[in-house]
């Protein structure tokens, strides 16, 4: 059996979404694909062919990491205690254990192994992707009925844990298991949006990038430091965010477009862009692209240009800078299509 779950990219709302404000999402046909067949051990064996690595997971182990779990302080605490098994494993081992412990799931006696064609570490909720099509995956396999809030919270254990953030994978794995588009605010949780349709864009990786984390505290330190300044912007944000939507659910891409231009500047100002990501907007502009920003915490990595057509010279200008470019889809369908 095989699972694929998308990547996504953040349309508007980034970082003025962890101050309460609203932000858009999208699935893009980027996958990760989990796929297993019986291991012929006792054992739970995860194989992750981008990284070259492999783990076998007992049923003890799996136990012992279950009580771990359910014992935890926070998620550091449980961190520490696990930390004989791989970091890089972990997640999987947490998801494959309440499933089993929770939900009664047989997760032993498989081989799983995921591939993707996402880039890792960029901005497009990479590691979303592989725990939302692993989860999906074992639960599918398993024929169990649980409900698809269940399977999300689950799946979102991976970016808790990764991340080291209880918040953590609240939009990724939603817009990575249900598809499509989402939006999210802290007083509302999780839409799925009725946008019929999707987007011609174009993803550029524009190169290494700062950690979330980094470029979030940075945020933070410029709300303690000038508090009146920043929430103006992230209302400024949140404007682009809902004039965006409403623009998404009419296909409205010149509206659209602006709405992304602006956000952009505001994200100028929190100062969380780069130089690359820059560049980016600034040549997309002189293109005449209806719309270009950067996608997630910022600091480089991925930045996306709207486009009422394919363009090859801006395309060709891109990868000259050295960046990356993928020719892409938005509302792309997402792992829940699997049930």
């Amino acid at each position: 059996m095989e699972v694929k779950a998308p990547a996504n990219i953040k349309l508007f709302g980034e970082h003025a979404v962890v101050y309460g404000r609203l932000a858009v999402a999208t699935a893009v046909d980027l996958f990760a694909r989990a796929k297993s067949k019986a291991s012929g051990s006792s054992a739970l064996r995860l194989v992750l062919n981008d990284f070259k690595a492999s783990y076998d997971f007992s049923e003890e182990q799996l136990t012992y990491i279950y009580s771990r779990y359910k014992n935890k302080r926070n998620i550091n605490d449980y961190i520490h205690g696990n930390a004989s098994i791989p970091q890089l494993m972990l997640p999987f081992g947490t998801i494959a254990a309440r499933l089993m412990k929770e939900h009664g799931m047989d997760v032993l006696g498989k081989e799983v192994s995921i591939d993707s064609e996402i880039p890792i570490q960029a901005g497009l909720g990479s590691s979303s992707a592989f725990s939302t099509s692993f989860t999906t995956l074992l639960v599918k396999e398993s024929g169990n009925g649980m409900e698809r809030d269940e399977i999300v919270d689950v799946a979102r254990d991976g970016d808790r844990i990764l991340h080291r953030n209880d918040g953590a994978g609240m939009i990724d794995v939603n817009a990575s298991f249900y598809g499509g588009y989402v939006s999210y605010k802290k007083d509302k949780g999780v839409s799925v949006e009725d946008v019929k349709g999707s987007m011609n864009i174009m993803i550029v990786n524009t190169g290494p990038k700062r950690s979330t984390a980094e470029t979030v505290g940075s945020v933070t330190e410029l709300h303690s430091k000038r508090k009146a300044y920043t929430e103006k912007i992230f209302d400024e944000i949140e404007g682009c965010s809902m004039r965006g939507l409403e623009a998404l659910k009419s296909m409205d891409l010149n509206v659209l477009g602006r709405c992304m231009f602006k956000d952009q500047e505001m994200l100028v100002k929190l100062g969380v862009s780069s130089p690359g990501l820059d560049r980016l907007v600034e040549m997309a502009k002189k293109e005449k692209a209806l719309g270009a920003k950067l996608s997630g915490g910022g600091g480089g990595g991925i930045g996306f240009v709207l486009l009422d057509k394919k363009n090859q010279r801006l395309a060709d200008m891109l990868k000259a800078e050295g960046f990356t470019v993928y020719n892409s889809k938005t509302g792309a369908e997402g792992a829940v299509e699997y049930f």
